[in-house]
């Protein structure tokens, strides 16, 4: 349901990142929307995998963190878990879809 986002690292206290120059209560805009499923120009082409922030690269369509090796995201069930940058394709492109009847094993993250 709810996740951190990617942020390019060099934007971090200029407020320029276009995924993070505006308030959330912008309405439908990269710095409130991010994707799960599948592209074809991700760093992880196929699937949108969450990534580490890293400077230089901008992508506003990604889940992210500064934590080194996962991203926190508060679930449908209240519940809040770490999801590694390593979680397979199909398994994170599930978490995010709500509508694909796909069960999710709670070890999968």
């Amino acid at each position: 349901m709810v996740g951190e986002k990617y942020l390019n690292k060099d934007q971090y206290l200029l407020g320029q990142d276009g995924g993070d120059n505006e308030s959330m209560y912008i309405g439908d805009n990269a710095d409130i929307t991010r994707w799960t499923g599948t592209d074809n120009i991700s760093i992880a082409p196929g699937y949108m995998l969450p990534i580490h922030d890293r400077a230089g690269y901008t992508n506003y369509n990604l889940f992210g963190s500064a934590h080194p090796t996962a991203i926190n995201c508060a679930m449908c069930d209240g519940s809040v878990h770490s999801i590694t940058y390593t979680i397979d394709g199909p398994t994170f492109s599930h978490l995010g879809s709500r509508n694909d009847g796909k069960a999710i094993d709670g070890n999968a993250y």
